[in-house]
């Protein structure tokens, strides 16, 4: 068998399967546009999840900026045996 006929019955194959397609094709067709809608409701999704996670993101790096310097804070605290209110340290009694 050479290429030619290969492609000869290939082709045969394909269209035999051609009626199924023509039958197949307005179901098809329908389905489109609820697949659309449903895309671009995902798409949408997806695009608010990104901002709310990036905004999350940036709010831990702007909370962690100072953490260095508030644990070394906390360290000496501790160091004095002193008590940490929300003003700072006091002394323990």
């Amino acid at each position: 068998m050479d290429g030619v006929d290969r492609m000869t019955g290939t082709m045969d194959k394909v269209i035999a399967n051609m009626g199924e397609l023509d039958r197949l094709m307005p179901e098809m067709l329908a389905q489109v546009p609820p697949m659309i809608t449903t895309m671009e409701n995902m798409q949408q999704m997806m695009l608010t999840t990104y901002a709310t996670m990036s905004g999350m993101w940036n709010q831990i790096d702007e909370l962690s900026q100072n953490s260095t310097r508030d644990g070394e804070g906390l360290r000496r605290c501790q160091e004095r045996r002193l008590l940490l209110p929300a003003a700072g340290c006091v002394r323990q009694s």
